[in-house]
């Protein structure tokens, strides 16, 4: 059970359904119960619902709306992504570029589609794609995929997806661009119109939005070969009885959370400054691992003497969760590769931790966490 006092910095991993999403949801869930795919009045009143879904997300990330297609989350958007497009372009040359900063879900696709993959490095200064070697990589290699984070789920750090696009566009154009985007909507301006990519992968539990639902975004001449097969829903590419409801409540917070985007991040800047000089009250025995690029909402922090695990176990305690890193790199058990890319120490990676704002958070939740934090650090550090 957890402890009366809860401070949630963990909004990364994933963050809490927004109450206006969350009493639209229930309210749909009562109402709109009919197959979408039904030839009566109550299947056309939910095919409708899904309908508006696709045109409030279409114009929230300037795409067409036969452009979006439903997913399960940014994994299986991810794993849509790279292997339809291998299975649809079987003449594609066997080689994938992606970063040495992607998310587990793209490294571990990318495995499995047992090409050449490349990862590119991570510039030290920016914590971002080093775009020398991305185009030398491009330039130099036959590669039939690139694949992409926007925003690192580890760092917060900002790639310059649009120029890298456009580039890659440029020396290769018949390579296949993919872009995840977990992270980055509702932090920055995705723009799908307009960025050189073919798909885009985005995840709804990270923008307020229940788990269980997310976005792959594809430009309509693009070909995918379909993960599940049935009874042809969403034009063949993904089968499975729609989920009315719950298109809904992903648009709805994509929408919120683009329309408020200024706000929640000047808001969240705010609280990161407010964090980090509290903070410095108590201990500046601590590194920043975050660029100055870094979206607000992710500090990635690193404390020399105690373990990043050992620190998100003793603030836990008294009630503010914060990770040791991605969630998922967590689960793994394995060493950091995007905080290993950026070229620090072992005991550094070791000693890293995560702290993920929302612009829920209040300043006075904001001073208190980075007070515990930094005692609890003084009581357990070596």
């Amino acid at each position: 059970m957890m402890s009366e006092q809860k401070i949630y910095l963990d909004n990364a991993a994933s963050r809490r359904i927004k109450p206006k999403v969350l009493q639209e949801y229930v309210t749909n869930l009562k109402e709109i119960y009919a197959n979408p795919a039904s030839n009566h009045e109550a299947g056309h009143f939910a095919s409708e619902i899904i309908a508006k879904s696709k045109d409030i997300l279409a114009e929230t990330f300037s795409a067409l709306p036969e452009e979006i297609l439903f997913t399960s989350g940014g994994t299986e958007s991810i794993n849509f992504a790279l292997k339809g497009l291998k299975r649809a372009y079987p003449r594609l040359p066997a080689g994938i570029i992606i970063s040495q900063g992607e998310h587990e879900a793209v490294r571990e696709t990318a495995k499995a589609l047992q090409w050449k993959t490349l990862a590119i490095k991570l510039d030290p200064a920016t914590a971002a794609v080093d775009i020398d070697e991305l185009m030398q990589a491009i330039s130099k290699n036959s590669i039939g995929i690139v694949s992409l984070i926007v925003v690192s789920n580890e760092t917060g750090a900002v790639n310059s997806v649009e120029d890298l696009t456009a580039a890659i566009r440029e020396i290769s154009p018949r390579t296949k661009i993919h872009l995840d985007a977990v992270q980055a909507a509702g932090k920055i301006e995705l723009n799908f119109s307009r960025l050189h990519c073919d798909l885009m992968s985005i995840s709804g539990h990270k923008i307020g939005a229940p788990k269980g639902i997310g976005l792959l975004l594809r430009k309509k001449k693009v070909l995918l070969e379909p993960l599940i097969h049935g009874g042809g829903h969403q034009c063949g590419l993904r089968s499975g009885t729609e989920n009315a409801p719950l298109y809904m409540a992903i648009a709805r917070a994509a929408e919120d959370s683009v329309n408020n985007m200024s706000a929640n991040n000047q808001k969240c800047r705010q609280l990161k400054d407010l964090f980090l000089s509290t903070l410095n009250k108590v201990t500046n025995e601590y590194r920043l691992l975050s660029p100055e690029n870094a979206v607000p909402h992710i500090i990635s922090m690193t404390f020399p003497h105690l373990r990043g695990e050992t620190l998100v176990n003793a603030v836990s305690s008294r009630g503010v969760y914060i990770s040791h890193g991605s969630a998922c790199s967590g689960m793994s058990k394995t060493e950091n590769p995007a905080l290993s890319a950026l070229g620090i120490s072992e005991a550094e990676v070791l000693g890293a931790v995560r702290i993920s704002l929302s612009e829920d958070l209040t300043d006075e939740e904001a001073v208190l966490a980075a007070e515990i934090i930094g005692e609890e650090y003084l009581k357990w550090r070596l």
